[in-house]
C-alpha cells in the first residue's frame, strides 16, 4: 500500500483522529506515569493546506477548514475538540509567524499533535521511512531531550521497542 498523509491532511477522520490523540494523552497523563509515545507512520509532520495534493482530494476543505471557519463565527466546542483546535490554532500562528490569520494555512500531522501533548516528563519516537517525508518530518521537528525521528520502518522500531 502506497498511502501519503499530505492528501489527506485536514480530513474529517485525521480530525476525529487527532482530537481522540488529545483526549486520550490527557486521560493518560492524569495517573502521572511517564509516557513513552511512539508513531510508527509519522508523515511530514506538517503540512501545507495550499498544496495541490491537499486541494486534489478537497478533504481538507470538507474537515479542517471547515470546522475552522465555524469556530471564527462563534461556534462553540466541546473540551476535548476545543482543545484540539486551540493546537491547531496556536500552530497556524507559529507557522504564519504575524502573517494572515483570516483562512487555516498549515495543519499539524500526528507527531506535532503528539508533542503539543507531552509533558517534561515523556518522549516521543518518531518514524517515518520514505526519504524525502522523513527530510520534511525533521524540517518541521526540532528534535530534543523529549523528541527522537527515526528514518525507519515503524513496526520494525515498535517490535524492536518491544524487545526492550
Amino acid at each position: 500500500m502506497n498511502y501519503d498523509h499530505l492528501y489527506h491532511a485536514g480530513s474529517i477522520t485525521d480530525i476525529l483522529k487527532h482530537s481522540m490523540y488529545c483526549a486520550l494523552f490527557d486521560a493518560l497523563s492524569a495517573d502521572h506515569k511517564k509516557m513513552h509515545v511512539i508513531d510508527t507512520h509519522g508523515g511530514a509532520g506538517a503540512y501545507d493546506l495550499a498544496r495541490p495534493e491537499v486541494q486534489k482530494t478537497k478533504e481538507a476543505a470538507q474537515g479542517i477548514m471547515k470546522l475552522y471557519q465555524s469556530l471564527k463565527k462563534g461556534l462553540s466546542l466541546g473540551s476535548d475538540l476545543g482543545y484540539y483546535m486551540e493546537m491547531v490554532i496556536a500552530f497556524q500562528e507559529y507557522m504564519v509567524k504575524g502573517g494572515s490569520k483570516k483562512t487555516l494555512g498549515y495543519y499539524p500531522g500526528s507527531p506535532i499533535v503528539a508533542q503539543y501533548t507531552l509533558r517534561d516528563i515523556d518522549r516521543l519516537s518518531v518514524c517515518e521511512s520514505h526519504g524525502p517525508v522523513f527530510q520534511q518530518l525533521t524540517r518541521h521537528m526540532p528534535t530534543s531531550s523529549q523528541v527522537a525521528l527515526y528514518k525507519e520502518n515503524g513496526f520494525e522500531f515498535l517490535r524492536d521497542a518491544a524487545r526492550r
